[in-house]
């Protein structure tokens, strides 16, 4: 729900997670990085710190804590849909795609 609440102006680039830069909906979690000025642990340490945390902020639910990954076309996604929708359209499109292409293809 927090991809489908956010627009890219609610990510940030952070090495916070993995040690990595990555994309990533802002939390308290990252914005303490920011605001402690603290330089991430390389990858893979930072995820022997991060991983427990951020995994029981999921577990909890706590949107606040735990991010999700994100590009920057966060804000085109406006609800989330079974997957079974999403095929359906997708076989429906190929059909409609089919059925009007020239035959000598």
């Amino acid at each position: 729900q927090a991809i489908v609440d956010s627009d890219e102006e609610n990510t940030m680039v952070s090495k916070s997670v993995t040690g990595k830069p990555a994309r990533i909906i802002r939390t308290k979690w990252a914005q303490a990085y920011v605001d402690a000025k603290m330089d991430p642990l390389p990858m893979p340490f930072q995820s022997m710190v991060s991983g427990q945390i951020l995994t029981s902020g999921q577990l909890a639910k706590r949107a606040d804590i735990a991010p999700g990954f994100a590009g920057q076309g966060i804000g085109l996604i406006k609800k989330v849909r079974p997957a079974q929708e999403i095929f359906d359209d997708l076989v429906e499109g190929c059909k409609r795609a089919i059925a009007s292409a020239p035959r000598e293809i």
